[in-house]
């Protein structure tokens, strides 16, 4: 259904998101088949996680990669699906919802957060020549080139007495940022040292993705993961994935642009979502992209009020492209 050329088609992949993640090891793997004369006709998968929503953790999953071939839709089959993955964890989310999937997903109860935003922070005047119409991009190349470095200055104030230091594997500092800064967010997936040595140490397909450290005379204040990739003629570096105290945003979105500009990239990507997130990014230079992903969840009524209202709001939610899949490769993905 995506094509014998897809992630999904990878066997290393799939055993790794649904086999491998933490989660599945006590709770089992989380893929399911609907399958007609013994030929697979549609699917849906999960990646098993925790989340804690206020001061409780809960079984979650993130839901994912919902396909019904063309020949079995408007049969109920993209009704079904969703249901499984509901009965496997106590509260659910998805990314990258497809209209169909949304559709599907809402009959089930889900709740629709809106679009998670992708924000773009121009480094290079190469990025505007390759985004604006030719006749202005020779007069506002240069304007976007200065004006980047400018405010790179300015965040690299506010990055003062913080370092980023490379690191080859997460370790107990990751369980000590997770300890110390989950409190402060109201909605976030677990980051332990365990989860991110299965999303990024063991993950199949890293494209480069490196990982590191933010210190503070010698103290783990977060992390970030960072990847640079030739896009559409373009050098784009990515923040893949982080994690900080909220006051520690700031500073950690700094370092990371600095980091990519070292590496001369043409414009840094971010797809982010916490409280506060917005104020952060734009005082880094980051714009909000007309592009994101449809994101959804679900809490039953016997998770109760507090937990479904946090759960349904997308103003409380901690949320990077390093959660669900959304930063997986998408070349040669076709979807049927």
């Amino acid at each position: 259904m995506y094509g014998a050329g897809s992630a999904y088609a990878n066997a290393n992949w799939v055993r790794w998101m649904y086999d491998d993640a933490p989660g599945a090891k006590t709770r089992g793997p989380a893929l399911w088949t609907y399958r007609s004369d013994g030929a697979i006709q549609g699917q849906v998968g999960a990646i098993r996680a925790r989340l804690r929503v206020g001061d409780r953790e809960h079984d979650f999953a993130w839901s994912l990669d919902l396909m019904v071939s063309p020949a079995f839709r408007a049969r109920g089959v993209g009704a079904v699906l969703p249901k499984m993955v509901q009965s496997s964890a106590e509260l659910l989310g998805g990314t990258e919802v497809s209209e169909a999937a949304q559709k599907a997903f809402a009959r089930g109860g889900w709740a629709h957060l809106g679009t998670l935003t992708r924000w773009a922070r121009p480094v290079r005047g190469s990025f505007a020549r390759a985004r604006i119409d030719s006749r202005l991009s020779p007069w506002l190349a240069p304007a976007v080139g200065v004006a980047a470095s400018a405010v790179g200055v300015v965040a690299g104030v506010r990055a003062f007495g913080r370092k980023l230091v490379a690191i080859e594997a997460f370790d107990e500092r990751a369980d000590h940022v997770w300890k110390t800064c989950a409190p402060r967010w109201p909605v976030v997936a677990r980051r332990d040292r365990e989860w991110l040595a299965w999303r990024w140490t063991s993950c199949p397909d890293r494209r480069g993705a490196t990982a590191f450290m933010m210190t503070a005379h010698g103290d783990p204040h977060g992390w970030v993961v960072l990847r640079v990739e030739e896009e559409r003629g373009l050098r784009a570096g990515h923040v893949v994935d982080l994690f900080c105290a909220p006051e520690d945003l700031d500073a950690l979105l700094a370092l990371s642009v600095a980091e990519l500009r070292s590496r001369d990239v043409d414009v840094v990507y971010c797809t982010l979502g916490a409280p506060g997130a917005s104020k952060a990014l734009a005082a880094n230079g980051f714009l909000r992209r007309d592009s994101g992903f449809a994101m959804m969840t679900f809490a039953p009524e016997s998770a109760g009020e507090d937990v479904r209202a946090l759960v349904a709001n997308r103003d409380a939610w901690f949320v990077t492209a390093g959660d669900s899949d959304l930063d997986r490769s998408r070349e040669a993905t076709a979807y049927a």
